[in-house]
């Protein structure tokens, strides 16, 4: 791809999609019912997020901070980071990121799967996880 094209993609080189329901064993009746509730009453497709990776400027505040200061980075950072969704509002509009974002902190087990998807499926993680276990 000539320059201007990939200046042109939307979300960077870099995006990963990831179905909500996922976060959930369906063998396990309490996670089960988590996965009905994680679709579009209307059209029972299974709500997803696409996320984009950081850019340089990102990865490099966010490799300058630890611990919990690196979790609340990614915190704030994540609204802006959803490049798509099919999330939306009882009114039938499509919900904003903000609330996307609402919805994934309102359970912990679904943001951390979410935070650890996306932060184990980057390109240079893989890498970097690949490199240690040799």
């Amino acid at each position: 791809m000539y320059a201007d094209e990939l200046l042109k993609k939307k979300g960077g080189l870099f995006k990963l999609k990831i179905v909500l329901a996922d976060a959930f064993d369906p063998e396990v009746p309490e996670e089960k019912a988590m996965i009905d509730e994680l679709k579009n009453p209307e059209t029972n497709d299974p709500y997803y997020i696409i996320l984009r990776e950081f850019t340089a400027t990102e990865t490099m505040e966010y490799m300058g901070v630890e611990g919990k200061a690196r979790v609340g980075m990614l915190q704030a950072k994540l609204p802006e980071m959803i490049i798509e969704h099919n999330i939306s509002k009882s009114d039938g509009n499509m919900a904003d990121n903000n609330v996307v974002y609402k919805v994934l902190d309102s359970s912990g087990s679904l943001l951390l799967y979410v935070l650890e998807k996306w932060g184990t499926s980057l390109p240079l993680a893989r890498r970097m996880q690949k490199a240690s276990a040799e």
